[in-house]
């Protein structure tokens, strides 16, 4: 489990849903006096933890509005959980999901599982690298991915 909170930790995304104001209303008064949560996909005290305080230590500052930030772990089915908490919260970009890269793969090989598009979430960045290598022999008949 330790290594699966520090794989998910390096393969760390932040999404965010809907990360824009209204056009009407600029950015710096939209955020002002509001509260971001930051959704961490894996319990208390790891590595992908650790990365979303990090995290949320410093973002604020370089939101317009200088908006306060908080961290709520929400661990559950491989981070998925976390990722389905946006579609309950707020579509303002007040809420962002942190959690492991691996639904990508798995929204992709196993649908029936991970039910989500991730080409309609807004992508705001990541905290560290994450380098996908998929080997297949030769004999197992898969000739492209």
């Amino acid at each position: 489990m330790q290594s699966r909170g520090r794989l998910a930790a390096l393969a760390l995304l932040a999404v965010l849903l809907s990360a824009s104001p209204s056009p009407a209303q600029d950015a710096k008064s939209f955020y002002a006096g509001k509260t971001l949560k930051i959704i961490v996909g894996l319990p208390p005290g790891g590595g992908a933890d650790a990365y979303a305080r990090l995290v949320q230590r410093h973002f604020g500052r370089h939101i317009p509005g200088a908006p306060s930030i908080v961290a709520q772990n929400m661990p559950g089915a491989g981070t998925l959980r976390s990722v389905m908490a946006l579609n309950t919260g707020p579509d303002d970009g007040t809420v962002v999901a942190h959690f492991s890269s691996a639904l990508l793969t798995e929204a992709i090989t196993a649908p029936d599982r991970v039910k989500l598009d991730f080409r309609r979430f807004a992508w705001i960045g990541n905290v560290s690298e994450d380098v996908r290598v998929c080997y297949m022999l030769s004999a197992s008949g898969v000739r492209h991915w």
